[in-house]
Protein backbone atom coordinates (compact mmCIF):
# COMPACT_ATOMS: atom_id res chain seq x y z
CA UNK A 1 0.00 0.00 0.00
CA UNK A 2 1.52 3.09 -1.51
CA UNK A 3 2.01 5.57 1.85
CA UNK A 4 -0.99 4.24 3.79
CA UNK A 5 -0.94 2.15 7.15
CA UNK A 6 -3.83 0.48 7.94
CA UNK A 7 -4.90 0.49 11.26
CA UNK A 8 -7.69 -1.50 12.77
CA UNK A 9 -10.58 0.41 14.51
CA UNK A 10 -10.54 -0.30 18.42
CA UNK A 11 -13.97 -1.28 19.94
CA UNK A 12 -13.67 1.12 22.74
CA UNK A 13 -14.01 4.13 20.92
CA UNK A 14 -17.68 3.36 19.86
CA UNK A 15 -20.18 4.10 22.27
CA UNK A 16 -23.11 1.92 22.83
CA UNK A 17 -25.90 4.63 22.31
CA UNK A 18 -24.86 5.47 18.64
CA UNK A 19 -27.22 3.38 16.44
CA UNK A 20 -29.84 4.90 18.76
CA UNK A 21 -28.55 8.35 18.00
CA UNK A 22 -27.84 7.64 14.13
CA UNK A 23 -31.53 6.72 13.83
CA UNK A 24 -32.79 9.63 15.50
CA UNK A 25 -30.87 11.86 13.69
CA UNK A 26 -31.55 9.61 10.20
CA UNK A 27 -35.14 10.52 11.07
CA UNK A 28 -34.80 14.32 11.86
CA UNK A 29 -33.52 14.44 8.69
CA UNK A 30 -36.13 12.60 6.82
CA UNK A 31 -38.50 14.71 8.43
CA UNK A 32 -36.53 18.30 7.41
CA UNK A 33 -36.36 16.98 4.12
CA UNK A 34 -40.22 15.73 3.50
CA UNK A 35 -40.94 19.43 4.85
CA UNK A 36 -38.38 21.28 2.62
CA UNK A 37 -39.92 19.18 -0.03
CA UNK A 38 -43.24 19.98 0.51
CA UNK A 39 -42.53 23.43 0.63
CA UNK A 40 -43.91 23.81 4.74
CA UNK A 41 -40.04 24.74 5.32
CA UNK A 42 -38.22 27.50 3.47
CA UNK A 43 -34.52 26.35 2.46
CA UNK A 44 -33.87 29.87 3.97
CA UNK A 45 -35.66 29.78 6.76
CA UNK A 46 -33.74 26.56 8.09
CA UNK A 47 -30.45 28.48 7.55
CA UNK A 48 -31.80 31.71 9.14
CA UNK A 49 -32.38 29.41 12.39
CA UNK A 50 -28.80 27.97 12.48
CA UNK A 51 -27.31 31.55 13.32
CA UNK A 52 -27.93 32.49 16.83
CA UNK A 53 -25.40 33.19 19.94
CA UNK A 54 -24.51 29.63 20.45
CA UNK A 55 -23.78 29.17 16.59
CA UNK A 56 -19.65 29.10 17.46
CA UNK A 57 -19.72 27.00 20.59
CA UNK A 58 -16.75 28.61 21.71
CA UNK A 59 -17.35 27.79 25.79
CA UNK A 60 -13.89 26.03 25.77
CA UNK A 61 -12.53 28.59 28.60
CA UNK A 62 -15.28 28.32 30.40
CA UNK A 63 -15.43 26.78 34.09
CA UNK A 64 -16.12 23.15 34.28
CA UNK A 65 -19.77 23.68 35.72
CA UNK A 66 -20.54 25.88 33.13
CA UNK A 67 -19.61 23.65 30.08
CA UNK A 68 -21.13 20.50 31.95
CA UNK A 69 -24.54 22.67 31.95
CA UNK A 70 -24.21 23.81 28.64
CA UNK A 71 -23.90 20.37 27.28
CA UNK A 72 -27.13 19.63 29.42
CA UNK A 73 -29.18 22.40 28.47
CA UNK A 74 -27.86 23.86 25.31
CA UNK A 75 -29.55 21.81 22.80
CA UNK A 76 -30.51 22.44 18.49
CA UNK A 77 -34.10 23.56 18.07
CA UNK A 78 -35.39 22.13 15.12
CA UNK A 79 -38.83 23.74 13.56
CA UNK A 80 -39.79 19.89 13.94
CA UNK A 81 -41.84 18.32 16.53
CA UNK A 82 -40.81 15.18 18.40
CA UNK A 83 -44.16 13.39 17.29
CA UNK A 84 -42.78 13.79 13.50
CA UNK A 85 -39.23 12.37 13.79
CA UNK A 86 -40.99 9.40 16.21
CA UNK A 87 -43.34 8.54 13.02
CA UNK A 88 -40.47 8.49 10.74
CA UNK A 89 -38.85 6.48 13.02
CA UNK A 90 -41.56 4.22 13.06
CA UNK A 91 -41.41 4.23 9.45
CA UNK A 92 -37.69 3.37 9.25
CA UNK A 93 -38.39 0.79 11.45
CA UNK A 94 -40.99 -0.85 9.05
CA UNK A 95 -39.35 -0.36 5.88
CA UNK A 96 -36.01 -2.20 7.51
CA UNK A 97 -38.36 -5.09 8.99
Amino acid sequence: SEGFEEVRADSSDSDSDGSQDDEHDEAELAVLGSLLKKKKLRKEDLIDACYHRYSFNDTHQAPVWFQDAEKKYNKRQLPISKQAVEIQKEKMKEISA
